[in-house]
């Protein structure tokens, strides 16, 4: 059974897991543990597959087939391809000309940015967040040639705007403004001391899953 592990680094691209075990076969006749598809493509040595003869495999919830690994040395090694492409924020695939043309995208991109951008909660860090994300969502859109062409104009003026809608975020003049919490070490709202209740702010200020803004 696997009660926890940790990491260490091997190099510039290799890496091992050491898995913190319990059980007595553990190391006589080795751990069962199940691999993820993309860890069976960087797993160092020669992993059981899918393929491979008297596999033991299984559905994961959302990521593929897992196959079972047996090791009597705890441990999992693996090796990642040296990173060669380029990480954005965009799709796979960019829209084709047609697709811009046919749906009139930079027109509506450029009413978008150009729009009226100053209706948003000053009392709400939560909405805030979604509306500045939304709206660097446009200045992506302005980067990409596939929609704007050559034009960086259009880029320019959406960036300007975006700095100075997330000014009072920077220097954090809303109210009520973020606060440092030396108990669990966190930059939570400080609405939650205003109201009293753990929910306000969709319970930002107990760290829940929407404490990512």
């Amino acid at each position: 059974m696997v009660l926890g592990g940790s990491v260490s680094m091997e190099s510039r691209t290799g890496y091992t897991l050491h898995w913190d075990v319990e059980g007595s076969s553990c190391r006589s006749v080795g751990l069962l543990h199940f691999a993820l598809p993309h860890q069976i493509e960087s797993m160092a040595g020669s992993p059981t597959k899918t393929t491979s003869p008297g596999a033991i495999v299984m559905h994961s919830a959302t990521r593929g087939l897992m196959v079972g690994q047996v090791t009597t040395n705890p441990t999992w090694s693996f090796v990642e391809p040296e990173a060669d492409f380029e990480v954005d924020f965009y799709p796979a695939r960019k829209p084709s000309p047609w697709i811009v043309l046919e749906t009139d995208m930079l027109r509506t991109l450029q009413k978008d940015i150009m729009g009226n951008w100053s209706d948003w909660d000053a009392d709400s860090w939560y909405f805030n967040g979604k509306y500045f994300q939304k709206y660097a969502s446009l200045c992506l859109m302005a980067a990409d040639s596939s929609v704007v062409g050559p034009d960086t104009l259009l880029l320019s003026y959406c960036l300007e705007k975006l700095e100075k809608m997330i000014e009072p975020v920077l220097n954090n003049s809303l109210s009520p403004p973020l606060m440092y919490d030396t108990l669990y070490r966190g930059i939570i709202s400080s609405s939650i001391f205003k109201t009293g209740s753990i929910y306000t702010e969709f319970g930002n200020g107990m760290y829940n899953d929407h404490h990512y803004h």
